[in-house]
């Protein structure tokens, strides 16, 4: 759970204990737990689905103000960005819908790829796994390249595609016009 101990304080009473009074009899045995404690036996009680604690119990007030600024900063920069959860789904849409197609099977930048495994099988025996960066960043760089020039490539395809198809339709519109006209 946490990363301190809890203390706890234990009251020997009782028959055995000298300081023992008839008067002591009538309260019971008292058992002293810690604050953590109560609030470790609060939320695995909560978690067991018994009944919530009381509101305000355990709730921590910094942590409802960082939730509060986290709050704030991520409206802020949405505004500032334009980007909204439904914006995001848009253009993640967009952009499956013009990759979906482009699926290959032959693997990208095999010759990076084979560099980056060789680099981490030699890096395990010495365990320096930070030699490996700058061969994970071609690595990178070559994915991302591959990405942009397939991604442009469909672009230009679509655009090609859409450019055709005016072209069909203005002629079927002209082919159109003038059948009306020499009929009427």
């Amino acid at each position: 759970m946490g990363g301190t101990q809890s203390q706890t304080q234990r009251q020997a009473e009782g028959p055995c204990d000298p300081a023992h009074d008839a008067d002591d009899e009538d309260q019971g045995r008292k058992i002293s737990i810690s604050n953590k404690m109560v609030e470790r036996l609060v939320e695995d009680a909560s978690l067991a689905g018994a009944a919530p604690p009381p509101r305000g119990a355990g709730v921590d007030p910094r942590d409802k103000v960082l939730v509060d600024r986290l709050r704030v900063v991520d409206e802020k920069h949405s505004e500032k960005w334009g980007l909204t959860i439904q914006n995001l789904s848009t253009i993640a849409g967009r952009i499956d819908a013009r990759t979906a197609h482009m699926r290959q099977l032959q693997p990208v930048c095999p010759g990076c790829k084979e560099a980056v495994l060789d680099c981490y099988e030699n890096a395990a025996d010495d365990g320096d796994y930070l030699k490996c960066y700058d061969v994970v960043a071609s690595f990178n760089n070559c994915v991302r390249e591959t990405t942009m020039r397939r991604l442009r490539a469909a672009t230009e395809r679509d655009a090609r595609e859409t450019a055709r198809r005016r072209r069909h339709v203005a002629r079927a519109r002209q082919n159109m016009m003038m059948a009306r006209e020499t009929t009427a």
